[in-house]
């Protein structure tokens, strides 16, 4: 099943969603919405921690 992770502050909160469709892909997203965030620095800093 998809797992939704939503992170706000202090508060985290995990669930799963629905099960993957049969000719769905399997891949991870990452959203972050925020101001005055660095595309470029946070983009090295995952790719520094990408397994």
């Amino acid at each position: 099943m998809r797992q939704v992770i939503q992170a706000v502050g202090q508060r985290l909160e995990s669930h799963f969603d629905r099960l993957w469709g049969a000719d769905e892909a399997r891949r991870t997203s990452l959203v972050m919405i925020g101001k005055h965030l660095h595309a470029d620095e946070l983009t090295l800093a995952l790719k520094v921690a990408e397994v």
